[in-house]
């Protein structure tokens, strides 16, 4: 993708993002049938220690997703809300690039430190799900230097194109948008409870990438600089 569509993609897919957030926060009072957090079978399995809710309840789904380490959890109360967030979509198979994008985001979990998994939370979301099991994904993120704190999510194919479509990752060109090969170099990050969202290109400097995340934190919590 060159630099224009990059741009075109950015901007078009955060207008999109926001104008679907703006959506869901008119409707908390009573979400239509289409904005209800979509739901699956076993949901019910997990506990929930969720009784303050935050400002993105019934936008981000509530599907049940499993980390590369075996452990389910629902995305929107166990992994998102009220935290401070990181999203990208990859999927094993991708040998162009992928790799770059999750070695620039090895850079910006080193930067970050021990924060991640404490106060920043980095999750890496697969397009294919049914090659892409746990066990796959634990020998990715080894094979790539991934630290702990950040998680590699799969789950069902259907939760999984829901949650691209409602994080914004999705090409304006219908064709380009079903091939995998061609699928958004962009990470997102936001604040769930502060309801700050933004994107940029997964491969920005990461020093760059990590002075963006702490914009999204109360009075821009500061992290140390260093090099990667």
């Amino acid at each position: 993708m060159d630099r224009r569509n990059l741009l075109r993609n950015l901007t078009g897919g955060m207008a999109a993002l926001t104008g679907a957030f703006s959506a869901a926060r008119g409707a908390q009072e009573g979400l239509p049938a289409s904005a209800e957090p979509h739901r699956v079978g076993d949901v019910a399995a997990l506990p929930c220690h969720c009784e303050k809710r935050g400002p993105r309840e019934g936008y981000f789904p509530d599907v049940v997703v499993t980390s590369h380490e075996g452990e389910r959890a629902r995305f929107y109360s166990d992994l998102v809300m009220g935290k401070t967030v990181v999203f990208n979509f990859m999927y094993t198979q991708c040998e162009d690039r992928c790799p770059i994008y999750i070695m620039n985001l090895v850079k910006v979990q080193r930067l970050l430190g021990e924060r991640v998994g404490r106060d920043i939370f980095m999750y890496s979301l697969t397009l294919d799900p049914l090659v892409d099991t746990p066990k796959v994904l634990r020998k990715y993120v080894e094979d790539h230097g991934v630290g702990p704190g950040w998680r590699f999510l799969t789950g069902k194919p259907a939760d999984m194109e829901l949650l691209r479509q409602r994080l914004g990752f999705v090409e304006p060109d219908p064709n380009l948008d079903r091939q995998k090969s061609s699928h958004l170099g962009l990470i997102r990050y936001g604040n769930e409870k502060l309801d700050r969202w933004s994107a940029c290109a997964a491969q920005s400097d990461p020093n760059t990438i990590v002075k963006y995340i702490s914009w999204m934190e109360p009075k821009n919590a500061a992290i140390p600089k260093q090099g990667v």
